[in-house]
């Protein structure tokens, strides 16, 4: 192993080791970082009781970045957490910063660039594991989303089906009457043809009964006038 590979490693332990330190100390004050990010109402206040661990860092960086005197080299976030490496070139010092929805949660101040890089490393990888839940509620939210723009469109097609059908329910209440109607309607009307049958067979009748009389008492008439006849003409034949 070359002398600067061990150099690197031994800044890589380094780093670790002090960042690790800070951790333990913030979280022997703060509880579980993870559990307290899950709830909304201490999401403030673990930021708060964390950057009083390193107060002297977080208070010169938060003074920094107020009169703009330190410049961005990287920047990641993962949900309401950022890692930031910064530099102020003025005095040549590095710092890397974890943040909470924009407050400083951990600082690392650094003169080495290298040593800077691991630590804002770390924060990288803290950003990612107490963003997890955020991550994963966002993802709950969406879904939450989705369905319920499934249920709005199944309860507007419940709707329309359910318009259709008492459509259909009082359509079919009038067909209905309008079948009742008909069919009383045909009745009435057969019952009166049946009637005017009755009534026609028996003017039918009627009007055979004349026609045979009258037929009847037709020759007798014509004997009658004959005979008046010859009475008042005897020679005639």
């Amino acid at each position: 192993m070359t002398r600067n590979q061990k150099s690197t490693l031994y800044r890589q332990a380094l780093v670790v080791g002090v960042i690790t330190a800070t951790v333990h100390c913030a979280f022997a004050q703060v509880p579980d970082a993870q559990d307290t990010a899950n709830s909304p109402g201490n999401q403030t206040g673990l930021a708060k009781d964390a950057a009083q661990v390193a107060a002297g860092s977080v208070d010169e960086v938060q003074k920094l970045l107020s009169a703009d005197s330190l410049v961005t080299l990287r920047s990641t976030t993962n949900g309401s957490y950022t890692a930031q490496l910064l530099i102020n070139r003025k005095a040549g010092v590095y710092y890397a910063a974890l943040s909470q929805q924009g407050a400083l949660w951990r600082v690392v101040t650094a003169q080495d660039e290298a040593f800077a890089r691991s630590a804002y490393g770390v924060f990288v990888k803290e950003t990612g594991q107490l963003s997890t839940a955020e991550v994963r509620k966002a993802r709950l939210e969406m879904q939450q989303s989705q369905l319920e723009q499934r249920l709005a469109q199944e309860r507007e097609r419940q709707r329309s089906l359910q318009a259709d059908f008492e459509v259909a329910r009082e359509q079919q209440a009038l067909s209905d009457v309008h079948q009742q109607q008909a069919i009383a309607q045909s009745t009435e009307l057969l019952a009166q043809r049946d009637a005017k049958q009755v009534e026609l067979h028996q003017a039918q009748t009627e009007v055979d009964r004349l026609r045979r009389q009258v037929n009847a008492e037709l020759p007798t008439t014509q004997a009658k006038d004959r005979h008046a006849s010859a009475r008042k003409n005897p020679y005639r034949h």
